[in-house]
């Protein structure tokens, strides 16, 4: 799906393409050297939590504006998205949904890690991998 090789590239696509189904344009900020520090892997799993994170905006949370931030150095990476929506509801508190099982996964696998932090003013998804 890659229009260049370059993770950044990547990454402004997703959000862009984001808009049709939020309705809106997420904001998106990138610190950092982001195409020289990622592998293949790490860029496959940031991309597909993005996506995630943005589909999971657009179907469960009424936001009308959204945040991604990714933070890349040589000690890791680390990807923000927080929404203005009415936050995370769970069929039961103890078992958080499947999607953000598979969020944590990706993060995991690399040594890394995944909170979500809800309120009714929104939500923010914090993921991070050491590099």
């Amino acid at each position: 799906h890659r229009s260049e090789d370059s993770v950044t590239a990547a990454v402004t696509e997703l959000v862009a393409e984001s808009q049709r189904s939020l309705g809106f344009r997420p904001v998106l900020r990138i610190d950092g050297p982001l195409d020289t520090v990622t592998g293949a892997e790490i860029t496959d799993d940031l991309l597909a939590t993005v996506r995630e994170a943005l589909s999971n905006i657009a179907r469960h949370a009424s936001a009308t504006q959204a945040r991604v931030t990714i933070e890349a150095s040589a000690s890791g990476i680390g990807l923000t998205v927080a929404d203005d929506g009415r936050g995370v509801t769970r069929r039961t508190d103890a078992t958080p949904g499947r999607g953000l099982r598979n969020l944590a996964a990706r993060a995991e696998r690399h040594g890394g890690g995944c909170t979500l932090d809800s309120s009714s003013a929104g939500t923010t998804l914090s993921w991070h991998v050491p590099l």
